[in-house]
C-alpha cells in the first residue's frame, strides 16, 4: 500500500460523524448528526478551509522541554483547555523530541468541525522539525460535535477511521508515520469530550481500527485515562 500524498489525503481531526468536503473547501455542518455515519469531517493537509487560531506559522520552537513525552502530552492538554473554545472547535499539536528532550508545537485551532494540518506542517518545516523526531499526534473531539448523546461521546473517546465507523484518524498517524515518525512509539493521543486524554499506540491500530460498535461503545481496549504530569 503506497502512502498518500498530502493533495489526496483527507485527514481527519474528529471522530465520527461530520461530513467532509474536498480538500480545499471549508466543512460545513449540517442535517442530523449521526454518531454512526458520514466520513468524519477532516483534517486537511492541503487546503484552506481550516485551520487558523491557536500558534501561527514561523513561531519559534517552544523553549518548554520536558524529560518525558508523558508531561509534554500534558501541556498540551493544559494548553487546550485553556482555549475558549476548546468545547466547540477541535484543537491539534504535536510532541517531538531532539538531544535536549521532549516539546511541544504550537497547538493549533480548527473551524468547526475541520482542522487544518497544513499549519502545523508549515510551523514543522519553518522550524526544522522533522517527522521522524515526532512522537505523539495530539487532538480533542470536543463536546459540541461529538458529545450530544452518550453513544456519540462513548465512541469518540477513540481515534475515528476504526471498521466499524467512519472518519480518518488513522489515516492521520498512517501520514505520520509513512513521513518518517516511528511507528514502534509513535502515539496518537485523543482528549475525549469529557476532557479524559488517552494515548494510542500507533503498534496497535490494528486492533482498534478491528473493534466492533459494540466494542467501542463498552470501552474494549480503551486505553487508561492519562494522568496530570508527575501522577
Amino acid at each position: 500500500m503506497r502512502a498518500l500524498t498530502r493533495e489526496e489525503l483527507e485527514l481527519v481531526a474528529g471522530g465520527d460523524g461530520t461530513t467532509g468536503s474536498g480538500p480545499t473547501e471549508t466543512v460545513t455542518v449540517t442535517g442530523t448528526y449521526d454518531p454512526y455515519g458520514g466520513d468524519g469531517g477532516g483534517f486537511d493537509p492541503g487546503g484552506d478551509g481550516g485551520g487558523g487560531g491557536g500558534g501561527n506559522p514561523g513561531d519559534p520552537p517552544p523553549q518548554n522541554t520536558f524529560e518525558g513525552q508523558h508531561c509534554a502530552v500534558n501541556a498540551i492538554k493544559d494548553d487546550i483547555a485553556q482555549q475558549s473554545d476548546h468545547t466547540s472547535a477541535e484543537h491539534l499539536g504535536i510532541v517531538y523530541h531532539d538531544s535536549t528532550g521532549y516539546h511541544t508545537s504550537p497547538t493549533f485551532t480548527g473551524n468547526g468541525s475541520q482542522a487544518s494540518l497544513t499549519s502545523l506542517f508549515t510551523w514543522m518545516t519553518d522550524n526544522g522539525v522533522a517527522f521522524s523526531e515526532v512522537t505523539d499526534f495530539y487532538h480533542n473531539h470536543d463536546q459540541a460535535q461529538y458529545g450530544q448523546d452518550s453513544a456519540t461521546a462513548e465512541v469518540n473517546r477513540y481515534p475515528s477511521g476504526t471498521t466499524a465507523l467512519g472518519g480518518q484518524d488513522w489515516n492521520t498517524a498512517d501520514y505520520f508515520v509513512a513521513h518518517g515518525a516511528d511507528a514502534s512509539v509513535f502515539t496518537m493521543t485523543v482528549e475525549d469530550t469529557n476532557g479524559v486524554a488517552r494515548d494510542f499506540a500507533y503498534s496497535q491500530e490494528s486492533t482498534y481500527k478491528g473493534l466492533s460498535l459494540g466494542q467501542l461503545e463498552a470501552g474494549h481496549d480503551l486505553p487508561t485515562a492519562d494522568a496530570p504530569c508527575g501522577g
